[in-house]
This record gives C-alpha cells, sequence and structure tokens, in this order.
C-alpha cells in the first residue's frame, strides 16, 4: 500500500502541479523559494512525454495522460525543433535567468538531449502511429547519424549550429563526448523496428560497442576523458543504453557481452553504496575518492537498472539487500503530505546533509517514479517491462 501510494503521489505531482507547462513543455524544476520555474527543457520534455506513454496501459485516467503526451510532443515538434532537425535545449522564461550556451535562441545542440527527445516521441508513435512523430525522429536520427558522428563510433556531444560545426568540451561531463550516449541508442534501435533500415541498426550497435571501450575493469565508465573521473549520473546513463539493447537484440553474443558490462557497473555502484543507503555522485580517479554529495537521479537509475538485474538473475541475490537500501532511501527525497509540493522528488542533499539546491525535480520524480514501479514488480515477482524506459 505504501509504494502504490508513493507512485501515486509522484503521478499526481507530475499531472497537477504546473511541471508540464500549459502549451505541453515540462519544466526543469520547480524553485521552491521563488515558487517560480526557469526554463522548459527539450531533454526533460522527452522524458515527461516518456513517462506519460509508461502510464497509459497501467492507469484509468488514459485520455488525460495521453492528452498530456500529445501536448508535450507538440510542443517539442513545433517550438524546440531547429532548421538542422535537431532539437534546441532550453526555452527560459526570463532573459535574466538565460544561459547563452543553452537557450533555445543562441545554444547548442546536444546530441544526447536530441536523442532524448527522439525517444520520447517514438514511444508516443508506438501507441498513436501518428506519422509527424516517426516523420521528426527520423529526421532527428539522420542529423545525428549525418553530422554528429565520431570515428571512434560515438557523438560529439554538441552542434554549434552559428558555426556549423561539431564541439566537444571537457568543462562537463554533458559537454563532451562519452559511453552516456549508449543511451542514444534506444530510439535508434527502436527507428529499426518500426522502419527496418538497417542504418539506425548498425549506429545503436556501434555507439554501445564503442561505450564498452570506456570501461575500466573495476566496471566504472570513464565520464571525463581528461581525468579519468566518473559521474554516476552518465555512469548509469551507458548501463541503461546497455540493457534495453540486451533485451531487445537477436544477437545472443552482444546480448551477453552488454549484459556483463552493465552487471560489473552496477556491481561497482552497489559496492560503494553509502551507509545511508544512497550513493555519492562521483568519483575522483587522480584522488582515488568520491564525491559524497547525493542526487535523487543517481539513486533512482540505480534502483531502476540494479531491480532489472537482479530479475533477470543477471545480479547475484546477495544485492537484494542493497537495493532494498536503495529503495529506502530514495522515499527520504520524495516530498512529504505536509508540503504543498508533495509526491515531488527533491534533487538531491549535500554530504552535511543540507539541500545542493531547494527545487523539486521534474526528472528526478520521473525517474524516481519509474524506479519505484520497477522496484515494486521485483518484490512482487512480475516481469519488468523496459519499453518504455525513461
Amino acid at each position: 500500500m505504501e509504494i502504490e501510494n508513493r507512485i501515486n503521489l509522484a503521478v499526481n505531482w507530475l499531472l497537477s502541479s504546473g511541471i508540464q507547462s500549459e502549451d505541453g513543455g515540462f519544466n526543469s524544476w520547480y524553485d521552491v523559494e521563488s515558487r517560480s520555474y526557469k526554463y522548459k527543457y527539450s531533454e526533460i520534455t522527452g522524458y515527461g512525454l516518456s513517462t506519460l506513454v509508461s502510464l497509459i496501459d497501467i492507469s484509468a485516467d488514459r485520455n488525460k495522460l495521453l492528452e498530456r503526451a500529445n501536448l508535450a510532443a507538440e510542443w517539442l515538434i513545433n517550438n524546440a525543433t531547429h532548421v538542422c532537425n535537431g532539437f534546441k535545449t532550453r526555452s527560459y522564461y526570463s532573459r535574466a535567468d538565460s544561459n547563452n550556451f543553452y537557450s533555445f535562441d543562441t545554444g547548442k545542440i546536444f546530441s544526447f538531449d536530441t536523442g532524448m527527445v527522439i525517444k520520447g516521441l517514438l514511444n508516443l508513435y508506438k501507441i498513436n502511429k501518428n506519422e509527424a512523430l516517426l516523420d521528426a525522429s527520423k529526421k532527428a536520427a539522420e542529423f545525428l547519424i549525418n553530422k554528429m558522428s565520431k570515428p571512434d563510433g560515438l557523438f560529439y556531444a554538441t552542434y554549434d549550429p552559428e558555426l556549423g560545426k561539431n564541439t566537444d568540451s571537457e568543462e562537463k561531463w554533458s559537454s563532451q563526448s562519452g559511453s552516456y550516449h549508449a543511451k542514444i541508442a534506444i530510439p535508434l534501435l527502436n527507428l529499426y523496428s518500426i522502419t527496418d533500415n538497417k542504418s539506425f541498426l548498425d549506429r545503436a550497435l556501434s555507439i554501445c560497442d564503442s561505450s564498452l571501450e570506456l570501461q575500466k575493469s573495476d566496471g566504472r565508465f570513464i565520464s571525463f576523458s581528461s581525468t579519468g573521473d566518473t559521474h554516476l549520473h552518465p555512469h548509469i546513463y551507458t548501463t541503461e543504453g546497455l540493457v534495453y539493447l540486451a533485451l531487445n537484440l537477436k544477437d545472443e553474443k552482444r546480448r551477453s557481452i552488454y549484459l556483463d558490462s552493465t552487471r560489473k557497473a552496477i556491481e561497482w555502484v552497489l559496492d560503494n553504496q553509502k551507509p545511508n543507503g544512497g550513493l555519492p555522485q562521483a568519483f575522483y580517479s587522480g584522488q582515488n575518492r568520491f564525491n559524497m554529495h547525493e542526487r535523487v537521479d543517481i539513486t533512482a537509475q540505480a534502483l531502476r537498472i540494479s531491480s532489472i538485474l537482479l530479475s533477470l538473475g543477471e545480479l547475484d541475490n546477495r544485492y537484494h539487500a542493497k537495493i532494498g537500501r536503495l529503495f529506502e532511501r530514495l522515499k527520504e527525497f520524495q516530498r512529504s503530505i505536509e508540503d504543498k509540493d508533495h509526491g515531488g522528488f527533491n534533487f538531491g542533499y549535500d554530504h552535511d546533509g543540507f539541500p545542493l539546491v531547494n527545487h523539486v525535480n521534474s526528472w528526478c520524480t520521473m525517474f524516481s517514479l519509474q524506479a519505484i514501479m520497477y522496484y515494486k514488480q521485483l518484490i512482487s515477482g512480475q516481469n519488468i517491462k523496459v519499453d518504455f524506459l525513461i
């Protein structure tokens, strides 16, 4: 009953709090202090679209979910599509808050964001067969393949529309190419399944195969090319792409390789679980130490993938207790019934237990919602379906 109640509260927050704007775009977060939203976010609207679709078959509110999903898709296609067919990043409400690197007006086009939007559009296409969704998805995928591909099999992180060229920067993990691009393999594989165009399959496989080259012997994936450091958020993004492909490929050899890589990656995460059940944010290779801040998206991602692996028998049963502790820790991030924004999830805490930022986060709530649903299926002995992995 408690799990069901938490699921319902999270769904209600996503549908009723205003985190999805009236025009369909999802806001990044609700700032508790200023009581405002900073920007609508294409990547997160892609996640929101996948979240809404994932709930349609299990909810009595199917019509409302479908209406919201259609609104999100329309916003992405009509407002966020760039002339290059990639998707713009952030639509800021205030010029004072705007960052030129990310803004709709002057910002870069991110390969990862574009991939997550394609994934959302295709998830809705599976439901309604709207050809406009498939057309936008194919054009965006062709942009990634033709304009953003690197010789090493990965993608350049960003595309500069003003200069008309690809760019990578070592400033952040998200501004440089990396193994986390394996998650883009999900929509590419979906496109292959829909169109039977083998170029989409080949590109999906090459991303995953290349990502394996960035995995260290201890299981972690490198997030920063210059230092060899690992951020757990993109580290687990990598496993999401690998496990989805493993479960949807007929290639038994690759299936085994991808599952083995994912298992090692998640064992490394769980073996470094904090005493409170949460997870560190990052590992600094040169200093051989962890950044002990906690991010809710990381906890939710780990709970989601480890639940999948354990249900498949790909993770040793000794990790069952650790997975349970992930769930118990994740619950502590959900806003309580006493809060105005109850049901949503906070972003995270520093190593002293103070909030990293005082906001209720959209994608953390989406990830946490699905993680709790997967955990419920795990402990109930049900099959975990990854069709609409957010």
